[in-house]
């Protein structure tokens, strides 16, 4: 059996001098089964720092489904069941970096199915003391998408396909569309008649299983040039690689 995690940066919501990430995604597989997630306090005081979960669902064109907490605790149930964590809460001394390890727990005969979570990093900074009690200010809320493969990794499949929305003097708009019992993810160039890449559109972008389109929009000055195209590359270890060629 093999299992895959990722954690790939979503949200990113901070100020000057507070806390911040030094990695976008983690990898772990059978031969990597651990992996330390950094975590920097750029500021000249101590930041507390705790990790919680939530969880969201995609309406299948990359909106984002309003859930309940209860829905979102029941959505994560079976990535939690997975997953190693530590520590839960810590403190990041100024101008320091603190490591938090994942690691995934196996089950056994564990079926072939992707689930996915958000872990939450929230960190704060103390303020000023008033009868004794620490005062605190919110400086970064990340919600980064724990993902996990189980089972045999051959039984997971990906393909993407596209179709143009609008071309004309006004708009050139396509879509990604998404097939598969996998996410992918990568980066999306506006390639030329040679495969030339005229133009990074999308960096590090996620279509997970239930997104099943991503939108895309590309300069005007590219409506009537002839043969160019769309290339998506997969980042990670599987490496999906598709190009489209946009014919007038």
């Amino acid at each position: 059996m093999k299992l895959i995690l990722f954690l790939l940066l979503f949200v990113w919501v901070s100020n000057a001098g507070a806390a911040s990430l030094g990695a976008f995604r983690i990898y772990l597989d059978e031969d990597n089964r651990n992996k330390k997630f950094p975590i920097r306090n750029k500021s000249v005081v101590p930041e507390i720092c705790e990790i919680k979960f939530n969880n969201r669902l995609y309406d299948g064109i990359g909106g984002v489904k309003k859930l309940t907490v209860e829905e979102q605790a029941e959505l994560s149930k079976a990535a939690l069941a997975r997953v190693k964590y530590s520590p839960k809460s810590f403190v990041i001394e100024p101008n320091s970096t603190r490591y938090i390890s994942f690691s995934y727990r196996r089950i056994p005969n564990d079926s072939s199915n992707e689930v996915r979570t958000y872990a939450v990093f929230s960190c704060r900074k103390q303020t000023s003391v008033e009868d004794g009690q620490g005062r605190f200010a919110t400086l970064l809320d990340l919600a980064v998408p724990l993902v996990m493969r189980t089972g045999d990794t051959k039984k997971y499949t990906v393909d993407l396909d596209l179709e143009i929305v609008k071309r004309d003097q006004d708009e050139f708009s396509i879509n990604l569309l998404h097939s598969g019992n996998r996410s992918v993810y990568g980066d999306v160039y506006l390639v030329d008649n040679n495969g030339k890449r005229l133009e990074k559109l999308k960096k590090n972008t996620v279509l997970y299983s239930d997104m099943k389109k991503l939108a895309i929009s590309i300069q005007t000055k590219y409506i009537s040039e002839q043969g160019i195209g769309i290339e998506f590359v997969e980042t990670g270890s599987y490496k999906y690689k598709k190009t489209f060629k946009l014919s007038i």
